[in-house]
């Protein structure tokens, strides 16, 4: 059985309109559920539980899906942004897989250090002119 993304957001859009508990939890909500399946899909990595991990990452998964589609609700986001800035950040940080370039570990991990430097280092000057109105 092929089960797609689509059919997945789908269900979860349905969910996000009809389920009361998700709409009482709102947005803001979610960070505690998120803290505790993220430490649940740690533990199922820790004891190598494949069948726990596939579990937990579903749920994980499930509660990254409820957050788009509530921000979406909500007009802050769509979920087609998340996903396009997530394929942004896998092809900045490991430029050489789509280059068809073989690198060594030690400087994929230099790769991937300085991507997220740089983009922090963006996000920061961002930040800074958006509180002060000019670039610092």
């Amino acid at each position: 059985m092929t089960i797609s993304f689509d059919t997945f957001m789908k269900l979860i859009r349905k969910s996000v309109e009809l389920d009361p508990w998700i709409k009482e939890t709102g947005i803001d909500g979610y960070g505690e559920f998120m803290i505790e399946e993220t430490n649940e899909v740690i533990e199922a990595l820790k004891s190598s539980d494949t069948e726990n991990l596939k579990e937990e990452l579903g749920d994980l998964l499930s509660l990254w899906a409820i957050v788009c589609m509530l921000a979406e609700e909500e007009k802050l986001f769509d979920t087609e942004e998340v996903i396009k800035r997530a394929i942004e950040k896998i092809k900045s940080r490991r430029p050489y897989v789509f280059e068809d370039r073989e690198v060594s570990i030690e400087e994929a991990v230099r790769i991937w250090y300085a991507a997220k430097d740089k983009e922090k280092a963006q996000k920061n000057g961002i930040s800074e002119r958006n509180q002060s109105g000019f670039q610092k």
